[in-house]
């Protein structure tokens, strides 16, 4: 009988018929509870569909059932980090670190982890491991070392950044401190980020990153960086702002943004949208906000996503067809009072450039923003706004609402 369910389960699963298949794995373990195979489906299904609960628990047999199973104590570690549980979830998969430490992808598992909860100093190590993934690409595979923080006084080195422009951003405060060293700094950036980060002191030449590099000595990501350094909770240069829009951008918006009266907010909804991306949002869901009197909204959203329905009470001033880089966003982001946006590269922005800034944050979110905190220690004016349950932004943009009401009243 058993052996028939499994085949029918099986079955099911393969065809994407994961509800009914979930239906029949429940049934095999209600007669052998130590089903290694039902356990794992129910507790992936489970966690799948935010039963947190009913995941760990199914986890927790299975490493009863498979305690020498990598995976299984990796999985329970990841429903423990969902559930809130976080030394929990580090010291599961630590101990499918101790089970297969060849595995890259438990180490950057655990690396993530360590970064949330703000253990900086171990989670830089682990996140190394990042490199040793083939199918992620991120090694470069340049003839030239890596540096590590060894003497490069008269030598050059290349500072590129594998990630985002979110992330080339966040980074790229690391640039000046680096002069300390008396290395000739060379920095490749996407084409976008080559006016704003034009001004950044201390950098000899600067690269769009698809084009032709000059010679070099020594190479480092950018993200690897704050380990190089030591960076610590504590210690993080937070110093803003960092970058600076070039004042030609300024100047072009200045005349076309009224001075006083209203509240000016930017509002992006959307990032790079990939399929099932748990960051965008629809802009309809934004819709709220328009409800708030002595407001304007300014669009900074740009790609396929800017051309979403604007809802009929929330007209947006809209000079995306202007933003042809950062440096124009950045220029334009000076001039208001405020920045909500999704997790995405014009967060980062303004939040290096100092200015206020409202961030949305999924439940599965980035370890950069940390566990339990409403402010980050990279962006002293950013404040997060974090989603309980995935998929839900309705509870997310009420308190941004209570949160703008009490920002109007205040007459910030």
């Amino acid at each position: 009988m058993t052996d028939d369910l499994v085949a029918t389960a099986r079955q099911l699963a393969q065809s994407g018929r994961l509800p009914e298949a979930a239906v029949c794995y429940e049934r095999i373990l209600a007669g052998d509870p130590r089903n290694a195979e039902a356990l794992g489906t129910v507790a992936r299904l489970r966690h799948a569909q935010w039963n947190l609960d009913g995941a760990i628990e199914a986890f927790r047999q299975l490493v009863t059932v498979q305690p020498l199973n990598p995976a299984a104590w990796h999985d329970l570690g990841s429903a423990l980090f969902d559930r809130g549980m976080a030394d929990e979830s580090v010291a599961a998969i630590r101990v499918a670190v101790r089970l297969r430490p060849d595995l890259a992808q438990l180490h950057m598992s655990l690396a993530c982890a360590l970064i949330s909860l703000g253990q900086f100093e171990e989670g830089w190590r682990e996140l190394e491991w990042r490199l040793a993934v083939p199918e992620w690409g991120l090694s470069r595979g340049f003839a030239q070392p890596q540096w590590n923080g060894s003497n490069i006084h008269g030598r050059s080195l290349l500072i590129h950044n594998e990630g985002g422009m979110g992330d080339a951003i966040q980074f790229v405060r690391y640039v000046p401190l680096l002069e300390k060293y008396g290395a000739e700094l060379i920095l490749e950036c996407p084409q976008e980020l080559i006016r704003l980060f034009s001004q950044i002191p201390g950098i000899e030449q600067i690269i769009a990153r698809g084009t032709s590099l000059p010679g070099f000595d020594f190479h480092v990501p950018s993200i690897t960086i704050p380990g190089i350094v030591g960076t610590t909770l504590q210690t993080v240069p937070a110093d803003v702002p960092y970058l600076h829009a070039p004042q030609p951008c300024i100047e072009f918006f200045r005349n076309r943004i009224p001075w006083g009266g209203s509240l000016k907010v930017g509002l992006v909804w959307a990032g790079n949208v990939k399929p099932q991306d748990p960051r965008s949002h629809l802009l309809s869901e934004f819709a709220p906000l328009g409800d708030i009197g002595n407001v304007k909204f300014y669009s900074l959203q740009k790609g396929p996503e800017s051309a979403q329905k604007r809802p009929e009470n929330l007209p947006l001033i809209d000079f995306s067809s202007d933003l042809n880089d950062l440096a124009d966003t950045a220029g334009l982001i000076s001039l208001l009072d405020l920045v909500i946006s999704v997790d995405t590269s014009v967060a980062h922005l303004a939040g290096a450039t100092g200015k206020t800034v409202w961030t949305l944050v999924p439940c599965r979110c980035d370890p950069r923003w940390l566990v339990n905190r409403a402010d980050s220690p990279w962006y002293p004016t950013m404040r997060l706004f974090r989603q309980e349950t995935p998929g839900d932004w309705d509870g997310v943009v009420r308190k941004v609402g209570q949160a703008l009401e009490a920002f109007v009243a205040e007459g910030k």
